[in-house]
């Protein structure tokens, strides 16, 4: 399973120094994107939840302290 994340480096960085990712988790990433970079996380099935979760803890802790602009998360997109 795979996420892709889009938005400002900045941005991006700072959800994922707030989320507990798993360990598993396959970092490719980031290139130059339309609207800043992209970045693509990649986990095995199982941890496809795991992953989830994660990312929504991280993306509500950013809202709670309003903390710079969003970061669009895609699971499993059909184009990249």
């Amino acid at each position: 399973r795979i996420a892709v994340l889009t938005g400002a480096q900045a941005d991006i960085d700072d959800l994922l120094s707030i989320a507990q990712l798993p360990e598993s988790i396959l970092k490719r990433g980031p290139v130059p994107a339309a609207n800043g970079v992209r970045l693509i996380l990649s986990t095995a099935r199982a941890q496809a939840p795991a992953l989830a979760e994660a990312l929504k803890q991280a993306t509500n802790v950013r809202s709670a302290r309003k903390r710079g602009d969003a970061v669009n998360i895609r699971f499993d997109p059909y184009d990249l």
